[in-house]
């Protein structure tokens, strides 16, 4: 099973800068998602988890890079066939704005057992950064709010919980890992702050901006979050993440073997 990620390059004539301020542009761009892809049946069943990421970035007013991550390719086979072979314009009918395709590519591919194999049979650093792109927050125990706070805890929890829903190898469900992740990763240093975004009728925030961490001694453990900060590049971290939250970065993604440049049917 593979995981992919995608990028596509829109330019759009947003002169009231309706998109390029717009609070809810990732809930917004779902909708765009599961209207040109036919996706609507990833989202029935019960189960809250998504086989997608999905996020809208502004380049300027006028551009804007969407990424699409893919966790299972076949639950999302509607998804890739809709982006090889090539996106047209799609309309967010909220704002009657248009985005044009200008390029979309596949930067990013990697089966699960490797990416498992690569983390955990390497030495990971004592310190690992992630770059919080678009506002992540966390479902918390014993609590009814958001937690904003990305705790290596949470951070860990939020990712292993999606590689136990699409992965085909490993699984880790033991809580004793979480304890040990709590315990022995430290938070070294942080740049981070609150953003306001509009969701399901309802408005809160998440946290953006840079965190860093400490790994201790334990191997196993530093081998695991690093594989965790890895993965969290593709799922996204905490809640909502198919409808625009918690982008996050950390370290380089498991390039494609030669970078797809994808055929467009339709240009502006």
């Amino acid at each position: 099973m593979e995981m992919k990620r995608y990028q596509i390059i829109f330019e759009c004539d947003d002169a009231q800068g309706k998109l390029w301020h717009s609070p809810a542009r990732g809930a917004l761009m779902q909708g765009v998602l599961m209207q040109a892809a036919g996706s609507d049946s990833l989202h029935s069943g019960t189960s809250s988890v998504r086989p997608y990421s999905q996020s809208l970035e502004s380049i300027s007013r006028e551009r804007y890079c969407w990424t699409i991550n893919v966790l299972d390719s076949n639950k999302c086979s509607t998804i890739v066939n809709w982006l090889e072979t090539g996106p047209k314009p799609v309309l967010i009918e909220h704002y009657n704005i248009e985005l044009y395709p200008v390029s979309v590519d596949e930067i990013a591919s990697i089966a699960y057992l490797d990416l498992l194999t690569e983390k955990l049979s390497e030495l990971p650093p004592k310190f690992l950064t992630i770059n919080l792109n678009t506002p992540t927050a966390f479902k918390r125990a014993g609590s009814n709010n958001y937690w904003l706070w990305p705790e290596p805890r949470l951070i860990a929890q939020s990712a292993l919980k999606r590689w136990n829903a699409f992965s085909d190898c490993s699984k880790f469900e033991d809580q004793e890992l979480l304890e040990d992740i709590d315990k022995f990763v430290q938070i070294q240093s942080y740049e981070l702050r609150s953003k306001s975004v509009a969701m399901d009728g309802a408005q809160f925030s998440g946290s953006i901006g840079r965190m860093s961490f400490y790994l201790q001694k334990q191997t196993a453990v530093r081998q695991i979050f690093n594989l965790v900060c890895a993965y969290a590049q593709f799922s996204g971290l905490g809640i909502k993440t198919a409808m625009g939250l918690g982008a996050c970065e950390s370290s380089p993604l498991p390039a494609v073997k030669k970078r797809s440049s994808l055929a467009l049917t339709a240009n502006k």
